[in-house]
């Protein structure tokens, strides 16, 4: 078969709008103020998913391409009238609590014994646990069995992912970190890769260019949502780099020793792309 002949399914758990799922969001992280919630990383882990997936040649479903939360009787409807070869979901897992942080941690993969296709699936969540093994250091919670409704009310192999938890601070960090949020969507890219047995393109490298006061765009926006992932204010994530964001460089660069210059050249860049 073709790469083209493969149509992969990715769904993200909950939404943001009209307002976030109830629940379903961290305690307020220190210096911030407000809580992250678990769908700000699982709509975009979900993203650079399909994008590696695209890039690979396959073609992809967006089961629920907006903010807004989607019943999952209709989310099921829509794969199953769309016949995708696979569904992977994304979530982030809580402990009961989510007003204090716990010391419970990791990432699991789930599979419903009474999806049609128990074997494929577990075959699959296999493949990509093997992948999130390599990436950033997290407690390994395993292969698990659950019958959650998107693993057996879908007429395909179907997994979920709970990368994390909400409830732990270091992972409750990670859930707002681009380069963490891609490397999960690349792992399960490559485990699906190895599901289906053909080859797996890498990204292309990021670039890092110079920005200070004034600078505007992607990368800019990239800039914001890795500070903010290390508790740094920067407010909205809009693209623009305004005085709040050059003090909250300035804040990074005196936490870590550099010049307090509020201009994120190299040396600044290679402190802040570290995950977590």
């Amino acid at each position: 078969m073709a790469n083209s002949d493969y149509l992969i399914a990715g769904n993200d758990e909950h939404g943001l709008e009209p307002q976030p799922t109830i629940g379903k969001r961290t305690p307020v992280m220190p210096n911030v103020g407000r809580s992250f919630y678990e769908n700000e990383f699982n709509k975009e882990a979900k993203r650079y998913f399909l994008e590696a997936c695209a890039r690979q040649g396959f073609r992809t479903l967006d089961v629920k391409p907006g903010n807004q939360d989607l019943s999952l009787t209709a989310r099921a409807q829509i794969v199953n009238s769309s016949n995708p070869t696979l569904l992977l979901t994304f979530a982030y897992n809580a402990t009961s609590s989510d007003e204090e942080f716990s010391s419970a941690s990791g990432y699991e993969v789930y599979y419903s014994l009474i999806n049609p296709y128990p074997n494929e699936s577990k075959d699959l969540a296999n493949n990509i646990l093997n992948h999130l093994k390599e990436g950033t250091k997290q407690n390994n919670r395993g292969l698990k069995t659950a019958n959650f409704y998107m693993l057996r009310a879908v007429t395909c192999p179907s997994v979920l992912l709970e990368a994390g938890f909400m409830t732990n601070l270091r992972e409750a960090k990670l859930m707002m970190d681009p380069d963490f949020q891609k490397e999960v969507g690349e792992e399960c890219c490559h485990g699906v890769c190895d599901y289906l047995n053909v080859s797996y393109s890498k990204p292309t490298s990021r670039e890092y260019p110079v920005l200070r006061l004034g600078s505007r765009g992607d990368n800019v926006k990239y800039l914001q949502a890795k500070l903010l992932s290390k508790l740094y204010n920067v407010g909205n994530i809009d693209g623009v780099f305004g005085a709040g964001v050059e003090n909250a460089v300035k804040s990074f660069q005196k936490d870590n020793d550099l010049v307090s210059d509020g201009v994120v050249g190299s040396k600044t860049w290679a402190l802040l792309r570290k995950i977590g």
